[in-house]
């Protein structure tokens, strides 16, 4: 399987985005389904970052609106769930944003520069509910934590990232390294 965002998609709205799923037979991809935004409203720009879980079960979707999770039983993919904190700024302008999904489908993480925040989501079988708020005593605030993460196959270990205030005395950027337990 595999998952392919499109921010400026236009059918269901003005800049709605969609994301397309493809399944591979041999050499050949073929496309299985489209995923839109579940409001279809104009200027969610969903699709600007996708990821897929390893047998292709479960996608997760970010968009202005929130971090999106689709599941897929045969070839019908269902919207299952949107995750947001009610204090969270989402939109395409302010900050960078990150989606990590594990190989399983049932842990994801969320970051957002712009919140300075890296949240960690886990399925207990009905419903994606948030687990932890991943910090460091020695984040600077302003300095963009949460721009960039990565995780392993399981979500076992994280890095994440911080690039600075931009300025040249404080440019300096951080990682930080986590392990689950």
């Amino acid at each position: 399987y595999m998952i392919v965002g499109a921010r400026l998609h236009d059918t269901a709205a003005s800049n709605s985005g969609a994301a397309y799923i493809y399944t591979r037979s041999g050499s050949t991809w073929t496309e299985q389904a489209i995923l839109y935004e579940p409001t279809s409203s104009a200027d969610v720009y969903f699709g600007q970052n996708v990821k897929i879980n390893g047998d292709g079960t479960v996608a997760l979707v970010h968009s202005d609106i929130g971090f999106h999770v689709f599941t897929r039983s045969g070839s019908t993919w269902t919207h299952q769930q949107t995750l947001r904190d009610t204090d969270e700024t989402l939109s395409l302008g302010a900050g960078k944003y990150n989606i990590l999904l594990n190989d399983t489908g049932d842990l994801l993480v969320t970051s957002s520069s712009a919140n300075e925040t890296v949240k960690v989501y886990s399925y207990n079988g009905s419903t994606w509910v948030k687990v932890n708020d991943i910090t460091d005593a020695g984040i600077t605030s302003g300095f963009n934590y949460g721009a960039n993460i990565a995780g392993d196959k399981d979500l076992t270990y994280l890095v994440v990232s911080e690039y600075g205030s931009g300025s040249a005395a404080n440019s300096d950027g951080k990682v930080y390294f986590f392990e689950a337990g």
